[in-house]
């Protein structure tokens, strides 16, 4: 059975904090996933149905209002975990987001997938053997970390501006009795963009601990 990536993270070890989780390439398209871990797990309370529900309706209109028609950058999904610690925002990226150095080893080939999982990666130089072979190289990735703080910050903008939570109400909404208010959704776009400045002040994202 091929279990999800995140299943090799040791979840007891995860911090709060924004994750390159994962990139998939297919002809001039890197799919991206980023972990937007907002709660510790077993530590701090995971988000209620109503904080997940209230904050996806938000951030899911946030994100594809500042995408706007951007043919560069497509959101694909935007969206809670089931554990409920955090969000995953999934966007599709074509090859003119990135300068002729982003995602590229030595020789100049491109990073895919099965570099991101070798032990002797070249894409990227390893700090920490464990966790830098399988995703340290992604948090550094410079570029990535500018289009993916660059949407997160301008979101949380929108949020703060929106007026009232997007599609409350039963025709576009299946439920939505369990969406909370602005000053809900406020709160928790405040901890996103605490995370986004943290990585900015880095200059990375932050690196999974895996398990041994």
């Amino acid at each position: 059975m091929k279990e999800s990536i995140t299943f090799d993270v040791d979840h007891v070890k995860l911090n709060p904090g924004i994750y390159f989780a994962k990139k998939q390439s297919m002809n001039e398209t890197d799919t991206i996933t980023i972990d937007i871990r907002m709660r510790k797990p077993y530590q701090d309370t995971p988000l209620t149905e109503s904080e997940a529900h209230t904050l996806e309706h938000c951030l899911a209109t946030a994100v594809r209002d500042y995408i706007g028609d951007n043919h560069d950058i497509r959101p694909i999904y935007i969206g809670p975990m089931g554990c409920m610690t955090g969000f995953y925002l999934v966007i599709q990226l074509n090859g003119k987001v990135f300068d002729s150095e982003t995602g590229k080893n030595d020789e100049g080939s491109k990073c895919d997938e099965s570099s991101k999982y070798g032990k002797d990666s070249k894409c990227g130089k390893s700090s920490q053997a464990g966790e830098d072979s399988k995703y340290g190289r992604l948090s550094k990735d410079g570029k990535v970390l500018h289009v993916v703080t660059d949407i997160l910050t301008n979101s949380v903008i929108g949020i703060n501006n929106m007026q009232e939570v997007p599609a409350k109400n039963k025709l576009m909404c299946g439920n939505y009795n369990t969406l909370g208010d602005m000053q809900m959704v406020r709160a928790l776009a405040g901890e996103i963009n605490a995370l986004v400045k943290e990585c900015q002040s880095k200059g990375a994202f932050d690196i999974y601990k895996l398990m041994k």
